[in-house]
Formats: C-alpha cells, sequence, structure tokens
C-alpha cells in the first residue's frame, strides 16, 4: 500500500513538471511569435545583454527567432 501511495505521488509529480515545461515552451514561442511579428510591422529592437554587453537588434534577431522556438 505504501508502495502504490508513492507510486501515485510520483506519477502526479512528474506529470506537474512535464505540463510546466510546456507550458514554459509554448508560453515562450507565443512570445517569439509576437516579437517576430512587431518586427515584421517595423518595430525596432535594441537588447543590450548587462552581463555580456552584447547589443541584438531585431536584424539579428529575426534571425536567431526561428532557431530558439526549435530549440
Amino acid at each position: 500500500m505504501l508502495l502504490a501511495l508513492e507510486l501515485g505521488r510520483l506519477r502526479d509529480r512528474v506529470l506537474s513538471d512535464l505540463n510546466a515545461a510546456y507550458d514554459y515552451y509554448a508560453d515562450t514561442r507565443t512570445a517569439w511569435t509576437i516579437v517576430e511579428g512587431a518586427i515584421a510591422a517595423g518595430q525596432k529592437v535594441v537588447v543590450r545583454n548587462v552581463t555580456t554587453g552584447t547589443l541584438t537588434t531585431e536584424a539579428a534577431l529575426v534571425d536567431k527567432i526561428r532557431g530558439y522556438i526549435a530549440e
């Protein structure tokens, strides 16, 4: 009986983690799609990575979006 209870808890945790991972993927994909649409509409974008100092413009970002979604 104890093993069955523990297996049920494990199943619930795994399903919850899988749902959270898929939600993250779906939300991220939606966000990139919104950014891609804004850039296609002419919106200018400049993102500075404060850690590395790298500047990314909309031109570079467009090239990265599809890879980010696929990965």
